[in-house]
């Protein structure tokens, strides 16, 4: 049957209460959720079932996220740049600024390949680009 199983967030969950989420992404091998939490700049992580586990803070709003693999979050912002972040060590841990993006703040999806490559929605310039690993 279809229904609500889980719920991540809402507001009555203190500390992990999230404003303005964003794009998630699951980080498979673990079974966890994480949450681009606008709003609050930062990443918030969740079990399966809904139990808030961790807060990754970030230096910049994120908008979407895509799980890499290894334990890495690639996290488009705002700002224009791409965060790289280990859920395991749960820290930003790279930014990667490219001045080909000419106006900043639209970054509206990141992906990931099994070759490690990124892809990054750019919508002010009508394209999507591609990063090699």
């Amino acid at each position: 049957s279809s229904g609500i199983n889980a719920e991540y967030g809402g507001n009555n969950n203190g500390h992990f209460t999230m404003s303005k989420p964003g794009g998630v992404s699951v980080y498979t091998e673990k079974e966890l959720l994480a949450v681009c939490d606008r709003g609050n700049k930062r990443i918030t992580v969740w079990d399966r079932l809904g139990t808030p586990l961790h807060i990754i803070p970030l230096p910049q709003h994120p908008d979407c996220c895509s799980y890499a693999g290894y334990g890495i979050l690639v996290v488009g912002t705002s700002e224009g740049e791409v965060l790289f972040v280990d859920l395991d060590c749960r820290q930003h841990v790279f930014t990667w600024t490219n001045k080909q993006l000419k106006y900043p703040g639209f970054i509206t999806g990141v992906a990931v390949d099994n070759r490690q490559n990124v892809y990054i929605c750019d919508p002010k310039n009508h394209r999507v680009i591609k990063v090699y690993r």
